[in-house]
């Protein structure tokens, strides 16, 4: 599943930030040029201004995180969780936690392949699933392979799960869209907002340059 439908809600919620920073640049803008105000003055009147504005873009920061979070999670039980209706089956619920607690067990790639073609000849797709995810970890390229072969949907979440996690790692990135302006009674200085740019060139493209 393409990442694109998350990109319009983060545009959305930069969009509102750079509203907000805007706003307060204004005010800020507005109360710098007073002639009636000391700059002691005037950075008491933007003192509250400025810490409401803080709180907006910090709620707003969190905003994109939850959406990024939600999707990553999605991606997560997509590919490693319980098939949709087993959390309330108990029998498979149980099944699912012994899996993972076998996969977890596996630390030699021959013992773990092994297990995977077992749970393949039995039709045990949800230890295999688990053994997929011992796999990813340990970088054991024969199970995830075939598993991939087997399941194409699944490569294509686990490309854009990767994608999510990189996306994830790079904070400064993000936080830059809701960096807050300093308390100052000068006038503000016009600097060129960083664009957010597209985020299916982000996780695709160029990773690399937001880790």
């Amino acid at each position: 599943m393409s990442l694109e439908f998350i990109e319009g809600k983060i545009d959305d919620i930069r969009a509102e930030a750079a509203g907000v920073i805007d706003e307060y640049s204004r005010t800020q803008d507005e109360v710098s040029r007073d002639p009636n105000l000391t700059d002691t003055g005037k950075r008491e009147h933007l003192a509250p201004i400025h810490e409401s504005t803080s709180e907006k873009l910090k709620a707003l920061r969190q905003q994109e995180k939850d959406v990024v979070r939600a999707k990553r999670e999605n991606l997560e039980r997509s590919v490693f969780g319980l098939p949709a209706g087993s959390a309330s089956d108990p029998a498979r619920l149980v099944s699912f936690r012994d899996a993972q607690d076998r996969a977890n067990r596996l630390t030699d790639r021959d013992e773990a392949e092994q297990a995977y073609k077992s749970a393949l000849r039995s039709d045990d797709s949800v230890l295999a699933q688990a053994i997929l995810g011992q796999a990813l970890t340990r970088g054991w390229s024969n199970v995830t392979s075939d598993y991939l072969e087997r399941n194409p949907q699944s490569r294509a979440d686990l490309v854009d799960l990767k994608a999510i996690r990189e996306y994830e790692q790079n904070t400064l990135a993000a936080s830059v869209h809701y960096s807050m302006p300093s308390l100052s009674a000068a006038v503000p200085m016009s600097v060129p907002r960083v664009s957010s740019g597209q985020l299916n060139d982000m996780f695709y493209n160029s990773p690399g340059k937001y880790r």
